[in-house]
């Protein structure tokens, strides 16, 4: 592909989004139907591993996790304990 290539219509996938469709938060329900509903490419920053690791390793430290939580968080790496 040549840079004038590239598609003019990229979404950026943001950790917030992520986090969103990893675990139950208010913004969840939004954030799968927007996902289950995009077409267009996503992209997202080199930093969206780190970020979302963080955000569920402070989930995890503020609140636990239920098991839908726990199995997003051992996807990433984590190894997070049940409560």
């Amino acid at each position: 592909m040549n840079a004038g290539d590239a598609d003019p219509w990229m979404i950026y996938l943001d950790t917030s989004v992520v986090v969103a469709l990893l675990t139950p938060e208010e913004s969840s329900s939004r954030a799968l139907n927007w996902f289950a509903q995009s077409r267009e490419p996503l992209i997202s920053s080199d930093w969206l591993i780190t970020e979302t690791h963080g955000a569920l390793g402070m989930k995890l430290r503020l609140a636990g996790f239920d098991h839908a939580m726990h199995r997003a968080a051992k996807a990433l790496g984590l190894k997070p304990e049940l409560d």
